[in-house]
C-alpha cells in the first residue's frame, strides 16, 4: 500500500509515464490533452476529404487511377476518421484503459492508411501507360472541341486524338513526384 494514498485519494487514478517535462508535452510545447484533440482534428479533417473525393473516383494526390484502388484508399480514410472520433471521446473521458485502446486503434488505422497510400502512390507510377492513354485521350478530345466550337465552318478536321499536345509525359513525371513527396510528408507528420 502506498503511504502517501490516504492523503490523496483523488490522485490514485492519474498515471505519470515520464519524469521529463517536455516528454508530457505535444509536440514539446503545448499541453498534451489540447495537442491531442487538434491531432484527431487534423486526422478527421484530412481524412473526411481523402475519403469523399475518392468515393467520388477522384484521387486527391493524382489526376488519373483506377476506382479499385480510391475504394480501397476511401475506407482507409474513413477508418482514419472514426478512429479520429473515438480519439475525441476518449480524450473527453479520459482514462488510461480507453486511452490504451486508443492508442491501439490509432497505430493500426494510421498504419492501413499510410501503407495503402504508398501502395496507391506505386500503383501509380507503374500504372504510366494507362495515364498515358487517358490523358492524351482527354486533351484530344478537350483540344477538339475547343475547335470545333470555335470554328464551326470548318470543314476539314484534323485529328487531336493520339498526340500530346498538353505535355502528359512531364504531368506523370511530376503527379508520381507529387504523390511521393505527399505520402512521404504524410509519413513523417502523422
Amino acid at each position: 500500500m502506498d503511504p502517501l494514498s490516504w492523503r490523496a485519494p483523488h490522485i490514485k487514478n492519474q498515471f505519470v509515464h515520464t519524469k521529463h517535462q517536455a516528454l508530457r508535452k505535444c509536440c514539446g510545447c503545448i499541453h498534451l490533452r489540447v495537442g491531442a484533440t487538434l491531432s484527431c482534428l487534423v486526422w478527421i479533417g484530412l481524412s473526411l476529404y481523402f475519403s469523399i473525393l475518392s468515393f467520388q473516383e477522384y484521387s486527391p494526390f493524382f489526376s488519373y487511377m483506377d476506382s479499385g484502388p480510391l475504394y480501397v484508399f476511401a475506407v482507409a480514410s474513413l477508418v482514419l476518421v472514426i478512429v479520429g472520433f473515438v480519439g475525441l471521446f476518449v480524450l473527453f473521458r479520459n482514462r488510461w484503459e480507453y486511452i490504451r485502446l486508443f492508442s491501439r486503434l490509432l497505430w493500426t488505422a494510421l498504419l492501413f492508411f499510410l501503407i495503402d497510400g504508398l501502395a496507391n502512390a506505386c500503383y501509380f507510377i507503374t500504372q504510366r501507360e494507362s495515364f498515358m492513354t487517358w490523358c492524351i485521350k482527354m486533351t484530344g478530345e478537350n483540344l477538339a472541341g475547343q475547335v470545333a466550337q470555335k470554328n464551326r465552318t470548318l470543314v476539314e478536321e484534323f485529328d487531336y486524338i493520339g498526340y500530346d499536345y498538353y505535355n502528359c509525359q512531364r504531368l506523370y513525371e511530376d503527379e508520381s513526384k507529387f504523390g511521393l513527396i505527399s505520402i512521404f510528408l504524410m509519413i513523417v507528420l502523422y
